[in-house]
């Protein structure tokens, strides 16, 4: 059973939950998707809003924890949403239907849900980037289907034009740098 987080409109008056990330449709403004935590025993949520905020409508609802959100610029219908699944690792969540259905791949066997995130392709539809963890850069180009390790690991992503920007963390002689 989900908990009131879940079950209100408005996302932003309840204790039990926190938002995790956030993302605005390129084409429609009026339309958000949060990333939702739970509590020790509350579900977490993909949650969407068509009416900028005011209301809101659950789309997904596990026992995870989703870090990273982004919708692609090319199908507004195609939402990536990164999850932390407890011991299990992470796994990438899309829907190409407005959140209707949902497919999941396991991407990482990291533990660490804070450092992930993901991009969808702004050119590609069927792609998106997700890095984080200790298991480097990845990408999809076939839908979530499968993903293929491609360099270190980055902690933010983000692309203007046709150009991927990444922001890397790495340690030398116990300092760590960005």
């Amino acid at each position: 059973m989900l908990s009131d987080c879940h079950t209100q409109t408005d996302p932003s008056k309840t204790t039990d939950c926190e938002i995790t990330s956030l993302a605005i449709d390129p084409k429609n403004s009026n339309v958000l998707w949060i990333g939702q935590r739970g509590g020790d025993s509350t579900a977490q949520a993909v949650m969407r809003s068509t009416d900028g905020g005011q209301t809101w409508q659950s789309m997904k609802n596990t026992y995870n924890v989703f870090t990273a959100i982004s919708l692609s610029p090319v199908n507004s219908n195609i939402v990536w949403a990164l999850s932390q699944e407890g011991l299990g690792g992470q796994f990438v969540y899309r829907t190409a239907d407005g959140g209707a259905t949902w497919n999941a791949v396991k991407v990482d066997n990291t533990l660490n849900p804070a450092d992930h995130t993901i991009l969808a392709d702004p050119f590609n539809a069927s792609a998106a980037w997700e890095s984080g963890g200790g298991e480097g850069l990845k990408r999809s180009v076939d839908g979530n289907g499968s993903w293929q390790p491609l360099s270190y690991e980055f902690y933010a992503l983000g692309s203007i034009a046709q150009v991927l920007y990444g922001a890397a963390q790495w340690s030398i002689g116990g300092q760590s740098f960005v």
